[in-house]
């Protein structure tokens, strides 16, 4: 196994096997720590406030829930009366999980009631009574799995409700804790010097029982081929099906079900067959189709939807073309799932600690630690580059030197695979990787290198096939024995969480329906029945690969699919590979006089330019080339990578300052000022093209809405980041802001008590070149057919 990710799974089995008394998880911290790339500081934002401030939660309403991640129910006790008006917020921003109870009590001179209302207000249509009018009243209800996402309870007598006597409770998933799945009996065995055997499994051979999963093949009725999944490359599909995808994973993170996939990853149980074993790929593979069908049964927009691939070699090709130079700048999918980092800070997730840069755009919004803080890290992606193991050549002689499925999957496993996480960092060099969205895209691609070892190894007319034939599943690595079960074609996969075995889990379990349990039950795409799977887009030289009888035997018969053809047509004139390779390599030298030695500011110079060309390899204009060397170009898509540079460097070698004209992100930490923060979002300035990002977290909602009255009168108001108690909202100058803007949180009186800005905007330059929204004054060399070229290079084409 690779470096990093080696020494960890090193660690994780010496506590497995020969600390069995020791807790599990001791020193990781410092482990993981080691492991992440080490990142830059995140920029100091223009108008960032110094500490959000925390209201004092009202006594009559607070809950006795633990804020952490538990899974031991709790009682929520509500005072249950008529709020008065400095009374208005004492129902707000409470939330329960499966299996908490709500408690109402009320006394006095006045009756009150309980009722649950599905209609989210106070309207009384369907109303369910839970309390009874009474002067003295004591009620309870106990939160169910259909409760999941909000409940609301009115009290019906009278005008109460509209008075204010109405709680919205925000109900989640229960997903138990790391440390409540580990308080569990072991039933390790005894430390041995020899390869001990699997434990007997507490569950029958053979795939479990029932109907299909939820998610299976035939819950999709589009496509041909039987419904047969296909999975695809990231970068050919279109956004519209990118977007679908970030949407089913904000969805399982709303739920829990994300998480509780990780919770079962992470576990050191799972991990006696999912790394450094010959089980690795087949384990995961397993793993990968539940999280699919996971996602796929989400809501009937999702059902056809799968797991696209991360096809790392084109973007490795690009990187030794010199088109970019870094993971963080060739392979667009980091920043798709994930959005741009903002700052440097650590994680936990499942008990195990990392650092790095964080990220918490989408798909990762919603999601939040075991100490719950928002988002994920990874290392500093900018300065890293795609390892070696990834070129294509690399990958396809690793199928000619294995000799076996064993020999392949230990291969693949310390070679592209490990090296891809250790270089990503951050979680993802752990055994907490699936909480990086990555995780799913990557192992995609795993995925389809078993796919396609098996359509050279193995005839298209087998039904049955041993993977571990002939060949031991025990290794040595590093000189030293690694002590690890026995396995062969019949055990059953260990995917387990403490002694629970994930096909038992009241919430995921369902999803493993008609996968098999053992090894060899899987080792077949064609055998999985409602779960079989294929891959489109393949390139070239995989294609090319499966053809060639010499390397791959038994890859004839795949000559029908997957398709070449990607979602959208080519311009209709290719562009010119070594011409464009040599305009990349003439714009560095310039890069390299304007700036010398300072390779901080070229990298994030050469990310901005590759960010805005948008995969497009047509050479751009002269005066598009010359803009860019002046910093005259804005695209708030790619802003980021040198908005960071731009503040923390000193003026580079230049007869002008790109500084004095790229546009910069605004940071503010959106909260309500205290009364010594009076002044929190005094003196904000920003010029045409630059952005503002309003962050918030913590126990109340906030808002974001743009005010063009000019102070907290809503009239005419847009919105501009909704309520949450978690958000991230930016909003980019342009020309029609010029003078004042106003931004206000409309959540209550929020805006009254001072969570109000007002943002003096200046026009940029008049001198300075168009960005990429504007038209050009000079005439664009001929660029890609309107009909032909994808959305994502149309505003391109206008200064082409």
């Amino acid at each position: 196994m690779h470096g990093t990710y080696l020494n960890f799974v090193l660690l994780r089995v010496l506590e497995l096997v020969l600390l069995p008394n020791i807790g599990i998880f001791n020193n990781i911290s410092a482990l993981c720590s080691a492991a992440s790339a080490s990142a830059s500081a995140s920029a100091s934002a223009s108008a960032s406030a110094s500490a959000s401030a925390s209201a004092s939660a009202s006594a009559s309403a607070s809950a006795s829930a633990s804020a952490s991640a538990s899974a031991s129910a709790s009682t929520i006790s509500l005072d249950w009366f008529i709020p008065n008006d400095d009374e208005e917020d004492v129902y707000e921003n409470i939330s329960a999980r499966v299996g908490d109870t709500v408690n109402f009590k009320w006394s006095g001179n006045y009756p009150h009631n309980v009722f649950l209302h599905p209609s989210g207000d106070c309207s009384e249509d369907d109303a369910v009574v839970l309390g009874a009018s009474s002067n003295n009243g004591d009620s309870s209800y106990t939160f169910g799995v259909d409760d999941v996402g909000e409940v609301t309870f009115a009290c019906d007598e009278g005008y109460h409700c509209e008075m204010g006597q109405i709680v919205t409770i925000k109900v989640h998933v229960l997903v138990p804790s790391f440390e409540e799945v580990q308080q569990e009996p072991s039933s390790l065995p005894p430390s041995q010097s020899t390869p001990m055997p699997m434990p007997v499994p507490t569950t029958t051979g053979g795939s479990i029982a029932g109907s299909p999963s939820p998610g299976s093949n035939n819950q999709c009725t589009e496509g041909d081929d039987g419904n047969i999944r296909t999975r695809r490359d990231w970068d050919q599909i279109d956004d519209a099906e990118k977007q679908l995808f970030i949407e089913a994973i904000e969805e399982a993170i709303d739920r829990g079900y994300y998480q509780k996939f990780l919770l079962y990853h992470a576990d050191s149980k799972s991990a006696m067959q999912s790394h450094e074993t010959c089980a690795f790929i087949l384990w995961h593979r397993r793993y990968l189709l539940a999280v699919e069908n996971m996602l796929r049964s989400l809501s009937p927009k999702y059902a056809c939807l799968t797991i696209p691939f991360w096809n790392i070699m084109e973007h490795y090709k690009e990187q030794n073309g010199n088109m970019c130079n870094s993971l963080g700048n060739c392979a667009r999918v980091v920043t798709d799932l994930g959005g741009f980092p903002t700052g440097f800070d650590e994680r936990k997730y499942a008990n195990i600690e990392a650092e790095g840069q964080i990220f918490g755009g989408r798909p990762l919004t919603r999601l939040v630690d075991d100490n719950g803080e928002r988002g994920i890290v990874r290392g500093n992606l900018l300065e890293v580059k795609i390892p070696d193991s990834c070129n294509y050549d690399s990958v396809i002689n690793m199928f000619h030197k294995s000799e076996s499925y064993v020999d392949f999957a230990l291969s693949l496993q310390r070679g592209i695979h490990d090296d891809v996480h250790d270089e990503i960092g951050g979680f993802m060099p752990t055994y907490s990787s699936p909480a990086d969205p990555l995780f799913l895209v990557w192992h995609s691609f795993v995925d389809l290198l078993l796919f396609m070892w098996e359509i050279c190894n193995v005839e298209e007319s087998e039904d049955s096939f041993d993977p571990f034939a002939g060949s031991s599943c025990t290794y040595t690595t590093d000189g030293a024995a690694r002590v690890f079960p026995s396995i062969n074609q019949t055990s059953e996969m260990w995917i387990k969480s403490g002694n629970s075995s994930i096909v038992d889990d009241p919430l995921i379990g369902k999803y493993f329906q008609g996968i098999d349990l053992t090894f060899q039950g899987v080792s077949l795409v064609n055998q999985l029945g409602e779960n079989e799977f294929n891959y489109d887009h393949l390139t070239p030289p995989l294609q090319n690969f499966l053809q060639n009888p010499d390397v791959c035997p038994h890859g004839q018969w795949y000559t029908v699919t997957p398709t070449l053809t990607p979602p959208t047509s080519p311009p209709t004139k290719e562009a010119d590979q070594n011409a464009f390779n040599q305009w990349i390599l003439d714009i560095r030298i310039s890069l390299a006089e304007r700036y010398g030695e300072d390779a901080t500011m070229l990298n994030a110079q050469v990310s901005f330019l590759v960010c805005i060309l948008k995969g497009s390899r047509m050479i751009p204009s002269d005066d598009f080339r010359q803009s860019f060397l002046d910093g005259d170009l804005n695209d708030p898509d790619c802003n980021f990578f040198l908005s960071q540079v731009i503040r923390d460097n000193s003026p580079p070698v230049s007869t002008k300052d790109p500084s004095s004209s790229l546009p910069k992100i605004i940071f503010i930490d959106w909260f309500i000022p205290n009364d010594d923060e009076d002044d929190v979002y005094d003196s904000i300035s920003a010029e045409v093209g630059d952005t503002i990002n309003f962050k918030w977290s913590g126990n109340y909602a906030h808002n974001v809405f743009r005010h063009p009255s000019g102070d907290c009168s809503a009239d005419g108001a847009t919105v501009i980041g909704a309520s949450s108690n978690n958000g991230d909202s930016r909003y980019t100058f342009t020309s029609s802001d010029v003078g004042k803007v106003t931004f206000a949180c409309d959540e209550g009186y929020h805006c009254e008590m001072g969570q109000i800005a007002t943002v003096s905007v200046n026009d940029r330059d008049p001198d300075s070149a168009p960005s990429l929204s504007q038209s050009p004054s000079h005439s664009p060399i001929e660029s890609p057919s309107p009909s032909n070229s994808s959305s994502a290079n149309s505003s391109l084409s206008k200064i082409w």
